[in-house]
């Protein structure tokens, strides 16, 4: 069997790699993340990579996006939400 890491696609691991900076601080709620450009350009790949990675961010609820102004770090949820939403489901 494979390793999962990796068999990940380049978006999951950008993904990934920005989510770590948030677990680690470097990008904090309310900051914004690179723009798709950026991401093109530090990480060497297309425009629609770049997308997907994002959109990947936006599905977990890490990242919103403000209509003209960009992609910003989402507050954590609190804790309490999180388990309602368990027991609920």
């Amino acid at each position: 069997m494979k390793n999962m890491v990796s068999t990940r696609h380049t978006y999951q691991k950008i993904a990934h790699a920005i989510r770590e900076q948030i677990k680690s601080g470097d990008l904090e709620a309310g900051d914004r993340i690179p723009s798709l450009s950026t991401i093109e350009q530090e990480y060497g790949v297309s425009y629609a990579t770049a997308q997907a990675a994002v959109a990947l961010l936006k599905a977990w609820g890490t990242v919103e996006a403000r209509q003209g102004s960009g992609t910003y770090v989402r507050p954590a949820a609190p804790v309490v939400e999180i388990m309602s939403c368990i027991l609920v489901a």
